[in-house]
């Protein structure tokens, strides 16, 4: 999201990672952004470590079905584990956690995308909350979407900081690879940098 950003009507249907593992991950968060003058440090309450599984604009009265929804969507789906491998650095400045792709996560993407998109705000403009970094691909997926993280371009991830300065390498702080079971999926309104915000609703997966 640009700047300082934050949009009322635009979410992200997401996983959180478990207690241990978010706060391993704010703190390599805050080490980075301290070390390599980053815009942001991840937290608790703010800018929430998150894996994304879909953006998208939804008038806010919408939300109770888009909850029954996603709600069915997990009741469905076969969840698993997921794993944090390493620091990689996009476009010089944007500082993200590679996160294992495992076919249950695609298919929970796919189903999530299907399910949600009716609801799709046709008024928002979902291009002025990107950058003009991303492929044509990207931007089409954008217009369509609301998001240019879909299908193929679907890349799990969990964004630590954006750098204020170019070249830097956050790789060399040390970082140990993480594997945790997802049980839940929550939506939180989005805020500067696409973080999560405000968090509107968890559901968890049925036992």
């Amino acid at each position: 999201m640009k700047d300082s950003v934050s949009y009322k009507n635009y979410f992200d249907v997401v996983i959180t990672p478990p207690a241990p593992v978010k706060e391993y991950v704010i703190q390599i968060s805050q080490k980075i952004a301290k070390q390599e003058d980053g815009e942001f440090v991840l937290g608790k309450t703010r800018f929430v470590p998150h894996i994304s599984l879909f953006h998208i604009p939804i008038k806010k009265a919408q939300l109770p079905e888009i909850k029954q929804k996603i709600k069915k969507v997990l009741s469905d789906s076969r969840l698993g584990l997921l794993r944090l491998k390493k620091i990689t650095v996009l476009k010089e400045t944007l500082v993200w956690i590679q996160v294992s792709r495992p076919q249950w996560l695609v298919n929970l993407h796919c189903k999530i995308v299907q399910e949600t998109m009716p609801f799709r705000d046709p008024d928002f403009d979902a291009m002025k909350a990107w950058s003009n970094q991303y492929n044509s691909s990207q931007k089409k997926l954008i217009k369509i979407y609301g998001s240019p993280y879909v299908g193929r371009f679907f890349i799990p991830h969990i964004t630590l900081t954006v750098l204020n300065l170019k070249n830097a390498n956050p790789g060399e702080i040390p970082f140990k690879p993480k594997k945790f079971r997802v049980s839940s999926i929550s939506l939180y309104q989005l805020g500067p940098h696409h973080s999560c915000e405000k968090r509107i609703f968890t559901l968890k997966k049925p036992k």
